[in-house]
């Protein structure tokens, strides 16, 4: 962290952090700071997320947990809390998306639902609770642009959020890749439907039946993928 001098406040707050080590020097009265005094004080209420970032344009990590409209109601206001830490690491980051999907396997397919574990999900739906994990906000309201639960499941069965596996391919604020550069974590595409990737051609999907693992090949030649850690 960077250096506090004359008795200004050092350290951080509301992160579950521990002190691990304090140095401390003398300079001359008036003289510069050792070094760098950013982040000398950092307040876990105010900042989400220090170190790894996607670039902007694109979806963010946090640490705080997402929010979506307060119209929403049971059970389609369900959001998996932030699993990462304000330092997180890319490879974290994907650790605990990978890992939210792992924990909905055997949760019952269920159209336009993006719920929680037992409850339902579709495929696009179960991407939201995993990003979720991840504190990454993709919109909290019912607009074209909005992922979440309520979204997904208000406009009703044919309505323009019945489609979001394709929504979020032409819309979603995501990396597209060809599938040949596919990695460990990316969003599998194809029209219409949507998996994530876990490598060796295996993927985690919400399809007809539950939350499953499967081939990369099951259905067909993707189309791309989408990547949400850059």
């Amino acid at each position: 962290m960077g250096w506090a001098r004359n008795g200004d406040v050092a350290g951080t707050s509301a992160m579950s952090l521990r002190l691990e080590a304090i140095e401390m020097r003398l300079v001359p009265k008036g003289g510069g700071a050792p070094g760098s005094m950013e982040n000398a004080y950092i307040d876990g209420n105010t900042v989400s997320k220090m170190g790894y970032q996607n670039p902007e344009g694109f979806y963010q990590v946090s640490s705080h947990d997402v929010q979506i409209t307060g119209e929403a109601t049971a059970p389609w206001d369900y959001v998996t809390p932030s699993r990462i830490g304000v330092w997180a690491s890319r490879e974290e980051c994907i650790d605990a998306f990978v890992g939210r999907a792992r924990e909905y396997l055997g949760t019952p397919y269920v159209w336009d639902y993006s719920c929680a574990p037992g409850v339902g999900v579709d495929c696009i739906g179960l991407v939201y609770q995993c990003a979720y994990a991840c504190g990454m906000d993709l919109g909290g309201g019912t607009g074209y642009d909005d992922f979440n639960p309520w979204a997904h499941w208000i406009t009703g069965s044919g309505g323009w959020h019945s489609h979001d596996a394709n929504n979020f391919w032409d819309y979603g604020k995501t990396m597209h890749v060809p599938l040949s550069d596919r990695q460990v974590g990316d969003l599998i595409s194809w029209a219409g439907h949507v998996a994530i990737y876990l490598g060796n051609d295996q993927i985690i999907e919400a399809y007809p039946g539950s939350v499953m693992y499967s081939s990369l090949w099951d259905h067909g030649t993707p189309r791309g993928c989408m990547r949400l850690f850059h």
